[in-house]
């Protein structure tokens, strides 16, 4: 069973980076296994018009209840989490539009989710996710003031800094990122906002 304590690394310094076993991360596994499922009964079919790959979106019965504000109603503002529905400021970070959308988001998860969980704790890592979600959900919805967004990207690169300045600052910590990470999201992080590669795959345009 695993531990929600945090421990410490055996890696040692030049040692080839490894992922985390499966067991030691159950709170990565977690949102991968919501993600993929509140994806799933949220996608109608293939958007044929925005690409092969792009989800045709069913905004009923689920996916309304996990924006950050309803999709049909969005002239009421955040007045639903005023009166009550918190979990929306966290919720679409499960919201995925696109099958690479979703592949890559949950790979980056695996990897870099693992690596903190296994290494500061189940509740510290939870604890970690709860805030990235909840301040890039409402950055982007009040950058955007849409609630057609959602997707892990957000905590994604929460986690990444996160682990960036822990390899940096702290390595007796243990904790480090894979090989190329950092230019590898650094210049996705560029091509996304310079619209080089096409549209964001944070959500529907």
């Amino acid at each position: 069973v695993a531990s929600s304590r945090p421990r410490r690394s055996t890696r040692t310094p030049g040692q080839p980076w490894t992922m985390t076993p499966w067991r030691s991360c159950p709170a990565t596994i977690t949102l991968i296994g919501l993600s993929i499922l509140l994806t799933a009964v949220c996608v109608r079919g293939f958007d044929r018009d925005r690409g092969p790959l792009e989800f045709q979106m069913r905004y009923e019965p689920v996916m309304n209840h996990l924006t950050i504000v309803t999709i049909t109603e969005r002239d009421d503002g955040v007045g639903a989490i005023v009166r009550g529905q918190f979990w929306r400021l966290v919720t679409p970070i499960f919201l995925h539009f696109s099958i690479l959308h979703i592949l890559f988001n949950m790979l980056w998860l695996r990897m870099l989710g693992g690596e903190i969980e296994a290494r500061r704790g189940l509740y510290r890592f939870a604890g970690l996710v709860l805030l990235i979600a909840v301040v890039s959900n409402t950055g982007q919805y009040a950058a955007t003031e849409s609630p057609l967004f959602g997707g892990m990207s957000g905590v994604v690169y929460g986690l990444f800094g996160y682990l960036w300045m822990k390899q940096r600052l702290d390595p007796a910590s243990g904790m480090s990122l894979p090989p190329s990470c950092v230019l590898v999201m650094l210049g996705w992080f560029v091509l996304c906002w310079t619209a080089w590669a096409g549209p964001s795959p944070t959500g529907p345009p």
